[in-house]
């Protein structure tokens, strides 16, 4: 199974890097839609609210997102 990712209407993208260990990256995607510079510790609030939103959507009963 691959990485889970979720983007934001804002451009950011938060991808789970490592299930295991609990490690997500954050991208501004408008900025830099090549993945380069990882926002994560700049923004650990805004993370925070992104894991609990991809929670939320991967544990939804939506036979799309089984």
């Amino acid at each position: 199974m691959g990485s889970r990712a979720l983007i934001t209407q804002e451009g950011f993208k938060l991808v789970e890097a490592d299930r295991k260990k609990g490690v997500f990256q954050l991208y501004n995607i408008l900025n830099d839609n090549e993945e380069r510079i990882d926002l994560s510790s700049k923004f650990p609030q805004r993370v925070q609210r992104l894991k609990q939103i991809l929670k939320q959507q991967t544990n939804s009963q939506r036979p799309d997102l089984q």
